[in-house]
């Protein structure tokens, strides 16, 4: 749950994510569009991040975004991912946006349909 932290009001939900079928662990954020565009997305995306790769040991992470979500292909970026390909989620195309821990660091380029 994210939490707004001057009100304490829930404005959305975020943190790892890897339903059965996915094609790796996701680091993900769904917020009100009340918060879009304050920088949420990024601090929450970029502790997440962190947690995932130096405390949890996961060596790749990966976001799943609507080709027409720019929003989250901004946000993605700057927490240090990069387009490694496409995946078809129920029918719906997504774009995977990636990284490697820092020990991990390697060239990878995914395509599932």
């Amino acid at each position: 749950m994210v939490v707004e932290r001057l009100s304490g009001r829930m404005v959305g939900r975020a943190g790892l994510w890897q339903p059965e079928g996915y094609p790796g662990v996701e680091v993900g954020w769904i917020l009100k569009p009340s918060v879009w565009n304050q920088g949420y997305a990024t601090e929450i995306g970029l502790a997440v991040r962190d947690y995932a790769f130096g405390t949890l040991g996961i060596p790749h992470l990966l976001s799943l975004i609507h080709p027409d979500n720019h929003g989250s292909i901004r946000v993605a970026q700057k927490i240090g991912a990069s387009f490694e390909g496409e995946y078809d989620l129920i029918g719906t195309r997504h774009l995977i946006y990636g990284q490697f821990a820092p020990s991990q660091d390697a060239p990878r380029t995914l395509t599932r349909h």
